[in-house]
């Protein structure tokens, strides 16, 4: 009977899913600004060089400023299958998805956790902008959250085939760790849960399952590598999205903006910590305090290193993952003792967390709806330029060198590659959301500018054939800084596409 429940809730997971990224579009959206150039880039290596050795120069690569390389490994292997069939791209990460919450699920099950709380772990994990993992292409956190899933999964078949199932989980969390340094961080509290969970399990003393756990040694070693490998070759200094630098832990302001970024999910702690209070006597609470001190310290293993990781970028989208199924672990052991007394009051606390989530449903629609909006932009912006230009014409892309910067290069890639396209820049100087990263902002400026080396719009002997603007919004202040009469040209893509490309009449 238990099996069959968890038959048809993970076949309706899976339907649901199967519906939600067919019926949106998004996996029929295209080519994408953010992180699909790479996989061209990719693609062309392997036309050229065999596979190990692609995958040992972007390994190699990206050690220069970050530390992923089972997620490069598993990028590569992507390309070399795959190519650049975006649209099979799509379909294999959605399946990875149902994969992702199927073993989550079951791992959560059986952990003893009814199926509301199991779908309370997914929903608090998954459902918010951090949902886009699973129709972007590139973020880390997809393959990372698998692993992770994994690593669960065996945790709770620990009591059949322990030192196989612990060898399993092993595996699974180093792979993780090796697929984005948050995981890496939160190694800690995945080993400390494994041990205490299995002093609960058999009956034991922590000190028991300590030894028992002796296996758990190889991913400890791991974890202490991966620290040291990047604090001493890679940097803890590099300029990037997420990263510490030497003031970081100075900043209280920048800590508090991560604080404000998880408000939804500290608020649903807060009152499932005031439902103990209500819903269990005086004489229950302390061995219900008791029984949560070891699921409270994990929640903070998991999701105060995170916050410090992202306190000088900020968390949003992919960057809450692992940092939610901190706060999704703790919101379970909670609801389950509370059920252990009271089970209509659990349920209804989940329902209250659900109700709590209800603008995060509505934003997971919303982010896949400009996801796939963002993708038929793109199109339209390729399909205009190509069909206007022919040997010869002169190109000019302007844009805001850091709003812009990748999406400038990702461009620049296509259609350089499609029609050997030759570009001239124009920096749109615009406020952007980096003016409190003065640092990375300028890194990016100066980056931007060297594609452009020798090929800025000042270096033009005559006025641009085409123009494509990156935001449509900075058109008028890119003919008043250029002086270019925004009469002689027309914008082939229409007001509601947010790029423009201008075509001189």
């Amino acid at each position: 009977m238990l099996k069959t429940k968890n038959t048809l809730v993970i076949a309706i997971t899976a339907i649901i899913i199967t519906v939600f990224f067919f019926s949106f579009g998004s996996l029929t959206s295209g080519y994408h600004f953010s992180d699909d150039h790479e996989v061209l880039s990719i693609v062309d290596s392997l036309s050229k060089k065999p596979f190990a050795e692609v995958s040992a120069d972007v390994i190699s690569a990206d050690f220069s400023w970050r530390y992923r390389p089972v997620y490069y490994l598993h990028r590569v292997t992507q390309c070399y299958v795959f190519g650049e069939n975006f649209y099979q791209w799509s379909v294999y990460t959605m399946i990875l998805c149902i994969l992702t919450f199927s073993l989550f699920y079951l791992a959560i099950r059986k952990l003893g956790f009814s199926i509301a709380e199991s779908i309370l772990f997914l929903s608090v994990s998954f459902l918010g902008s951090q949902m886009n993992v699973w129709w972007r292409l590139g973020p880390n956190e997809t393959l990372g959250s698998l692993f992770l899933a994994l690593s669960f999964f065996f945790i709770g078949k620990c009591q059949k085939h322990y030192n196989r199932n612990t060898l399993w989980f092993s595996i699974f969390l180093i792979l993780a760790s090796l697929s984005k340094e948050s995981y890496t961080i939160i190694m800690p509290a995945i080993l400390l849960f494994k041990i205490w969970h299995e002093k609960t399990v058999f009956h034991i003393t922590f000190k028991d399952s300590l030894y028992k756990n002796r296996l758990l040694a190889i991913p400890l070693t791991v974890m202490l590598f991966n620290l040291a490998f990047i604090v001493f070759f890679v940097g803890t200094d590099k300029v990037g999205y997420a990263g510490v630098d030497s003031s970081i832990f100075n900043k209280i302001s920048e800590v508090l903006g991560v604080f404000k970024n998880l408000r939804i999910y500290f608020m649903i702690t807060g009152i499932f910590i005031a439902a103990l209070f209500i819903f269990l006597r005086k004489s229950e609470l302390s061995p219900a305090f008791k029984k949560l001190l070891i699921p409270f310290i994990i929640f903070i293993l998991v999701v105060a290193p995170n916050i410090i990781l992202y306190a000088k970028s900020g968390m949003d989208e992919r960057y809450y993952l692992p940092a939610t199924q901190g706060f999704a672990l703790l919101l379970i052991f909670i609801a389950r003792e509370i059920r252990f007394r009271k089970s209509w009051a659990a349920l209804a606390l989940i329902f209250i967390a659900f109700f709590c989530q209800r603008f995060q449903y509505r934003e997971v629609v919303w982010r896949v709806e400009e996801f796939v909006s963002e993708g038929n932009d793109n199109k339209a912006l390729f399909q205009a330029v190509l069909a206007d230009y022919s040997d010869g014409p002169t190109v000019l892309l302007a844009a805001d060198p850091v709003a812009s910067y990748e999406a400038t290069h990702s461009v620049i890639y296509y259609l350089e590659r499609v029609r050997k396209i030759s570009f001239y820049g124009f920096p749109i100087a615009a406020t952007s959301s980096w003016n409190d990263l003065k640092e990375f902002s300028e890194y990016l400026r100066q980056g931007w500018l060297t594609w452009f080396k020798g090929k800025l719009y000042q270096d033009l002997n005559k006025k641009p054939d085409i123009i494509i603007v990156m935001n449509k919004s900075l058109s008028d202040k890119f003919f008043k800084d250029s002086g270019l009469d925004p009469h002689k040209y027309v914008n082939k893509l229409g007001d509601k596409n947010r790029y423009a490309v201008y075509v001189k009449k």
